[in-house]
């Protein structure tokens, strides 16, 4: 599949879950995550066919802008993707996992998962939403014009690698650095390599996406509901100055310790 991968960006990053993986508990009420060491020590010592690694995933939504465009290119991203997702319907057919039928629909529809599911009467399925088609419900600001979708890599592939824009320690030069997972967070904005894939699995048929690694180039106004300290704190600035000052005053004219503490 590797040769249908395709790279996509700028876009936008939300609800991400890249540090530890989680699956549904057995009860089917929540999710419960698994420390990514925990998730090491198992494929370190069983294989990525553990049965401890059973439904565990990681999770990130990307948002794309429907007039967005290749960076230095008149093309825009979702076509980029869709010209990636005809040759995964195209091998999908060719592999009888679709008929020719179901793939002039999914070519047809796949920007939208509600239009998907009507016209081929909920027979298929795709991950991604046309944020602009939500019937009564008021679209979030930060959705308006845009296309998202959800990836959910398995733990068994081993953690998202994960990169930052910066300087090669090897070349000096500009590019994709390791970055630590939690320097990513949602609203963030980046870059993504993708494959799509049509699947045919317990009765189900749909177009998902695997990822392969996450570049971040941006940060951007969180959307978790998290606050950078810079702006919770902003404006403390010359109080903090004041305050550093006559601590310094204090201490430089006390003649023990004692008399500062």
């Amino acid at each position: 599949m590797a040769y249908n991968a395709v790279t996509l960006g700028r876009v936008r990053f939300s609800y991400v879950k890249l540090k530890d993986p989680s699956r549904v508990t057995a009860d089917g009420n929540k999710r419960e995550f698994v420390p990514q060491a925990v998730v090491n020590r198992i494929l370190a010592e069983e294989g990525a066919n553990s049965e401890k690694l059973e439904g565990l995933e990681y999770g990130i939504q990307l948002i794309i802008g429907k007039d967005d465009k290749i960076p230095n290119s008149d093309t825009l991203i979702m076509d980029a993707l869709g010209e990636k997702v005809k040759l995964a319907v195209a091998e999908a057919v060719e592999e009888k996992r679709l008929t020719k039928a179901q793939a002039e629909l999914m070519n047809k529809h796949w920007r939208d998962k509600f239009a998907l599911s009507i016209a081929s009467k909920t027979q298929l399925k795709t991950k991604v939403t046309d944020n602009d088609e939500q019937g009564d419900e008021q679209t979030p600001a930060h959705l308006v014009n845009t296309y998202s979708f959800n990836v959910n890599p398995k733990a068994k592939r081993g953690p998202v690698p994960v990169f930052k824009w910066g300087t090669n320690p090897s070349t000096g030069k500009p590019g994709p650095v390791k970055a630590d997972v939690e320097e990513v967070h949602s609203g963030d904005y980046g870059f993504v390599e993708l494959v799509p894939f049509v699947y045919r699995f317990a009765g189900s048929t749909g177009l998902t996406f695997f990822l392969n690694s996450v570049l971040k180039t941006q940060d951007g106004e969180r959307l978790d509901g998290v606050r950078d300290a810079g702006a919770a704190f902003e404006g403390l600035g010359d109080y903090m100055d004041e305050v550093s000052n006559e601590g310094a005053e204090a201490y430089s004219s006390a003649e023990s310790i004692d008399d500062v503490l």
